[in-house]
């Protein structure tokens, strides 16, 4: 199951890298849409900040970071790259 989770991990880091590609393919905002916007983005950023602290091989970056300023921030870059209106 980690595996998976990494794989797709991977694969949405990717997706969202090439901003400009996914903007091409799905038109300027649709991928931010169908994240959910903001709030499904934030929505994401929350569950993927719990897997990094339950995951012992992760934790010991993130326990002690500030959680909520490293989501807020993710949040605002993938909204960016996935043609939405924030600003990073």
């Amino acid at each position: 199951m980690k595996k998976i989770l990494t794989a797709m991990a991977l694969a949405l880091a990717g997706l969202f890298c090439s901003g400009a590609f996914a903007q091409d393919i799905m038109g300027q905002d649709q991928l931010y849409k169908s994240f959910g916007e903001k709030p499904g983005l934030t929505r994401l950023m929350d569950d993927f900040m719990t897997r990094l602290v339950a995951d012992e091989r992760t934790r010991p970056f993130f326990e002690k970071a500030n959680q909520q300023r490293i989501k807020d921030q993710l949040v605002d870059q993938f909204c960016q790259l996935g043609g939405g209106p924030c600003v990073y």
